[in-house]
């Protein structure tokens, strides 16, 4: 125990931070974690990329820098890092993980690299050197570089699904609020602007919670189909609207035209007469007298 401590001690003094002696198997052997002081540089918040993985992800994500190393290097233990970055909270940091671990809109390359190298699961932070500047007291890594990353430019499913306008994998969630409000413009003959913040605050929101921009073009069409020959209705069709927390009933609304009171009426008098014709029987007087019932509840409305 005397030299565990004072290994403990040379590695406090050597850091110049917090150590913690972890006991792993076999019995007897033993690693450190090393919570260290990192970074956290004002463009972390602009991160278009960032953006658009949940919260939980983005704070996980600041959370791994604190427990890597020189190079930026960790070793890939969810459940540890669970009970290190996330105490009191049920996170699900597989699910962080993963989100990190695809590829990003603009460069094609993770946040992370997950690797295995001996059977033994490692995380390399991607572009550490560009943000971090350990100190240069600090030990050098003793885990294994990641292998080289072999990525193409990809368009994350989560943003964007293969459209022409977007097909060459340079995706920013600017570009692509310009993309959506384009293509509105373009269904509605309408000239809203790309620049409007509410309108980025909006198309940023449903995009964090997984909509697609296939989604949004569905929206866009099918309250126009809904919408459009309604001319109280009509003035409804605008970003504001659309893009609002009613997204996900606009993009699962029905096709057909929507129930009012006028296509009641027409529905009503229809099965009716469908039914008298079935019965071979047409009585004039009830015609006449249904006729007459429509007009008055239309002279009504």
């Amino acid at each position: 125990m005397r030299v565990l401590a004072i290994l403990l001690l040379r590695a406090v003094r050597a850091h110049g931070r917090e150590a913690r002696l972890v006991l792993r198997n076999p019995p007897g052997a033993f690693y450190f974690i090393m919570a260290r002081t990192r970074y956290l540089k004002p463009d972390f918040f602009k991160d278009e990329d960032l953006a658009l993985l949940p919260l939980e992800a983005r704070l996980f994500f600041a959370g791994l820098w604190n427990f890597a190393d020189k190079a930026g290097r960790l070793e890939d233990r969810p459940k540890r890092l669970k009970v290190e970055i996330f105490p009191y909270d049920d996170i699900n940091i597989e699910k962080c993980l993963a989100l990190l671990s695809q590829p990003k809109n603009g460069s094609g390359k993770p946040f992370i690299q997950r690797y295995t190298v001996n059977s033994e699961k490692y995380i390399q932070i991607s572009q550490w050197d560009k943000h971090q500047k350990p100190h240069h007291t600090e030990a050098e890594s003793k885990i294994p570089p990641a292998p080289p990353l072999h990525t193409t430019i990809t368009i994350m499913e989560s943003v964007v699904q293969g459209t022409t306008e977007l097909s060459n994998g340079a995706i920013t969630v600017k570009n692509l609020c310009d993309s959506i409000i384009n293509d509105l413009n373009q269904v509605l003959h309408s000239n809203y602007k790309l620049t409007t913040k509410i309108t980025q605050d909006l198309i940023r929101a449903r995009i964090r919670e997984g909509f697609t921009f296939k989604d949004f073009q569905a929206v866009h069409r099918n309250m126009l189909r809904h919408w459009g020959a309604d001319n109280k209705m009509r003035e409804f069709l605008r970003p504001i609207t659309l893009y609002s927390n009613k997204f996900e009933s606009y993009l699962n609304i029905k096709q057909e035209a929507i129930s009012s009171p006028k296509n009641e009426i027409k529905d009503e008098t229809t099965e009716k007469i469908k039914q008298w014709k079935e019965e071979e029987r047409l009585p004039l007087e009830k015609v006449t007298a249904l006729i007459a019932k429509i007009s008055q509840k239309m002279g009504k409305r």
